[in-house]
């Protein structure tokens, strides 16, 4: 069976244009092979400005790998008609100033995954060949595996979770076993991104608890590679060495007990 590399996903802030190059050169520098373009991280992160995206193509380079969050206002994910069509525009703006891929979620009244909804923006970013990971709205769910069951049949490639409830962000021994949980549900075929409270301290224990066993994961980190406001490359570095020796440390094991 061939491996797939763990992906390490930045997460950048937009709200300072002028720090934004930096950040992004040394996101990539560091070894991180997406970033999350996000404005206004104060509200968990709202959907960013043209500018922003088209100043992180051009920083990036041609090489796939930018992403940007699509969310109309902060609080529930619960969305108006107008909110959704409000992130259908967002989604075309955004792919025409050079986004690789998007990042939303759209709950119903009852906290699950609103269907038509998500429907309606899966199908505007497939038509942009635009790649869509379905955000922590996942954690607001009351009803996890229902929502796993439609993400399954539906055209998401990735789904973000801290194994928290939202907005919590604790990587604990339960958040841990929840994203086990979730990583087995998910049974390859979507990609599960670890992130909330990720830093290079402590991803070593999360993936040895985790055992992923060859099943698709990616790392997400903002804060944890922060220095005075800006990504830091060495920390960047430090989180990607960490992440890869302790997969392969994780594959040689699994190899080891055949």
């Amino acid at each position: 069976m061939t491996r797939r590399l763990p992906t390490l996903e930045i997460c950048l802030s937009t709200d300072d244009l002028g720090r934004l190059p930096r950040n992004v050169m040394a996101a990539q520098y560091g070894g991180a092979r997406r970033i999350e373009l996000c404005g206004d991280m104060e509200q968990h992160g709202l959907t960013p400005c043209k500018r922003a995206v088209k100043t992180a193509r051009e920083f990036w380079g041609p090489t796939r790998g930018v992403l940007a969050m699509i969310r109309p206002r902060g609080g529930d994910f619960n969305y108006s008609e107008h909110e959704v069509r409000q992130m259908g525009k967002s989604i075309r703006e955004l792919a025409d100033a050079g986004a690789d891929g998007v990042v939303f979620g759209v709950l119903d009244s009852r906290g699950q995954p609103d269907i038509k909804a998500n429907e309606y923006l899966l199908d505007i970013a497939e038509q942009l060949q635009l790649s869509v990971t379905f955000h922590r709205a996942f954690d607001a769910v009351p009803s996890p595996l229902e929502a796993v069951e439609w993400l399954r049949t539906s055209t998401v490639d990735r789904v973000l979770s801290s194994g928290c409830h939202w907005p919590e962000a604790e990587m604990n021994s339960d958040a841990r076993s929840r994203l086990s949980w979730l990583l087995e549900q998910l049974q390859g075929q979507l990609e599960l991104v670890i992130g909330g409270g990720v830093n290079a301290n402590n991803i070593k224990s999360i993936l040895d608890e985790m055992q992923p066993q060859g099943l698709p994961y990616s790392i997400h980190c903002h804060s944890g590679v922060l220095r005075e406001g800006n990504t830091e490359c060495s920390l960047v570095s430090r989180l990607n060495r960490i992440t890869l020796m302790t997969a392969a440390d994780t594959c040689l094991q699994e190899q080891q007990r055949k």
